[in-house]
């Protein structure tokens, strides 16, 4: 049987699980750490509660087992504290006690045991249920891998607190489809980029444009936006999604003044005769309205967006944006109406029903 344990639990973890035992007698204490030790198990052993309890600190284990009676921090504590630290949470612990009342079964539950055993026990029964829980210890620590790399991933496109909202129901925010949502959006383009490219080698411009575009983005997920796309040197970005947001147009607008201010400290920065001084600015667009927001592609590879013609206003405004200038819709001003703004124009722009009142942003919102 220890052989069988050795070898499965060695094929699970990829390495010996780590087990950390405690029991106040001498013998009983003995007996486990040889039976996990013969198991192929790396066992750190002790009477002493607390000890435990600083052992988990420095390393959660893949195991702890534990007796309801120790020295100085009685078991049930310590069981307590390893599931309510968020370091050693979903470790699973065995607590042993000597009573078999209900009332020890219960109590020891109450603490958070996954398991209780009454001694005396033979080392058989303590490694079959072992084994069991060091399994769902492993699929635990396989769901929270995958989970953590799927975070970096949205991470690079999304603040932490909106990717944080995705992984909670990523049933809902990552399936295909879409719905109706008033959204607020953004395009950012760089002026001069074409001109930059024929003045430089490819590696200088892939260089500066990363530069750059990871400067705008910062600032588009420092306000809770999320990144679109790229397009070349054009950014698209959405305020208001996943979830709704009253305050998504202002967001949109304290990004965009804060991504011409980086885009300027970037060139202020520079050493004189830098690449980055021939880029002559930033245009940007911001409108609100409905638009088809979801995860829009094929089974295989999903875009979360949004379509439509508040997307393709915005795409509009931004053309109409000269370099450093910020230009907004009636829509997103309605919605922030301390805006300190200046009229630029009321037209029809193509793919309208009706005249678009244009403005300016002249000032930081608060």
């Amino acid at each position: 049987m220890l052989e069988v344990f050795s070898q499965e639990l060695r094929h699970i973890f990829g390495r010996p699980p780590k087990v950390v035992a405690a029991d106040h007698d001498l013998f009983t204490l003995q007996m486990v750490e040889a039976a996990f030790q013969a198991a192929g198990c790396e066992v750190r052993a002790t009477g002493d509660g607390e000890e435990v309890w600083r052992w988990v600190l420095e390393e959660p284990p893949d195991l702890v087992v534990v007796e309801a009676r120790l020295p100085r921090l009685d078991g049930l504590t310590v069981c307590r504290r390893v599931k309510e630290h968020p370091k050693s949470q979903f470790v699973p612990v065995i607590v042993t006690t000597p009573l078999s009342t209900e009332e020890a079964r219960l109590e020891a539950i109450e603490a958070g045991a996954d398991d209780v055993l009454i001694k005396p026990y033979r080392a058989a029964i303590l490694l079959t249920r072992a084994r069991s829980l060091l399994r769902l210890k492993h699929l635990h620590d396989l769901l929270e891998e995958r989970r953590r790399l799927l975070s970096q991933v949205l991470n690079l496109y999304l603040d932490p607190d909106l990717a944080e909202v995705i992984l909670k129901d990523p049933e809902r925010y990552l399936r295909l489809g879409g719905e109706s949502r008033r959204v607020t959006v953004m395009f950012a383009d760089l002026r001069g980029f074409t001109a930059f490219t024929e003045q430089f080698p490819a590696e200088v411009v892939v260089e500066t444009l990363n530069r750059v575009l990871d400067a705008l983005t910062e600032e588009i997920t420092r306000h809770q936006g999320i990144l679109d796309k790229y397009i070349g040197d054009e950014v698209m970005a959405l305020f208001g999604v996943p979830w709704e947001s009253e305050d998504a147009p202002r967001r949109a607008l304290q990004a965009a003044w804060a991504m011409q201010r980086r885009f300027k400290a970037l060139q202020e920065e520079a050493p004189p005769g830098a690449p980055i001084a021939a880029l002559r600015g930033v245009g940007i667009g911001v409108h609100t309205g409905e638009a088809i927001v979801g995860n829009i592609g094929s089974q295989h590879i999903r875009d979360y967006t949004a379509v439509g013609v508040t997307v393709n206003l915005c795409a509009r405004l931004q053309e109409m944006a000269r370099s450093g200038e910020i230009l907004l819709s009636q829509e997103t001003l309605d919605a922030v109406p301390e805006a300190q703004v200046r009229f630029v124009a009321e037209m029809l722009l193509p793919g309208a029903a009706d005249k678009m009142t244009i403005y300016r942003l002249e000032a930081p919102l608060d």
